[in-house]
């Protein structure tokens, strides 16, 4: 939680830099503007082993806002902040590097991003765990680890003030799931994890204003 408050109020120290320089007629950045983003989001995870565990296998969707800063006509810099559900919720912060094509209606971008998971506890019964292990029921315990970094690219297409987004979003390093085992009369229990990068392809619209 730290992480993501130092990183918030870098953020805001950034934007509110850039909008001191543009009132007092530093002409190094051309204009900052703002709106509001939505995306439907679909599920390219693989889960391996959890693939029986609903909550990791659910599509989702985001809503977020952005703040887009055009350095020059052509390149721009874009940090965004959402909120997804997908099964599990998250805080979503990309930072998007962009170059503009077609007379500045469509937009090459990528960049890294920061994910922060809201919960991590769960529990979830998985009948068809796929490792052998005589005796012994599964159940998905959630995410240890709350904090991961990934990376955003897509094209997106603006039509006045209103845009189409295509995107493609994954992990880095990937999160600790984690899932317990034990017979049924517990003479035989444990813990273990499993590193699950999830991905995701994203189709959306958003509105500048």
């Amino acid at each position: 939680m730290k992480k993501m408050k130092k990183l918030l109020v870098a953020l805001s120290i950034i934007v509110s830099s850039v909008a001191f320089s543009q009132e007092n007629g530093n002409g190094f950045f051309s204009k900052i503007g703002f709106g509001v983003r939505a995306s439907g989001l679909y599920n390219t995870t693989s889960l391996g082993h959890l693939k029986d565990v609903k909550e990791l296998e659910q599509h989702g969707f985001n809503v977020g806002i952005a703040a887009k800063v055009n350095v020059t006509d052509k390149f721009s810099v874009t940090p965004e902040l959402y909120y997804a559900h997908t099964g599990i919720n998250e805080i979503n912060l990309p930072v998007l590097l962009g170059y503009s094509f077609l007379g500045n209606k469509l937009d090459v971008i990528a960049g890294p991003s920061l994910i922060y998971t809201l919960e991590k506890d769960s529990f979830e019964k998985m009948p068809n765990f796929n490792k052998k292990a005589e005796g012994l029921d599964f159940f998905y315990q959630g995410v240890e680890s709350t904090f991961d970094v990934g990376y955003v690219a897509g094209l997106q297409y603006h039509f006045g003030k209103f845009m189409l987004t295509a995107r493609y979003q994954g992990a880095f390093e990937g999160r600790e799931a984690i899932y317990s085992f034990r017979t049924e009369d517990f003479t035989v229990s444990g813990e273990a994890k499993e590193k699950i990068k999830t991905s995701f392809a994203s189709f959306g619209v958003g509105y500048n204003f």
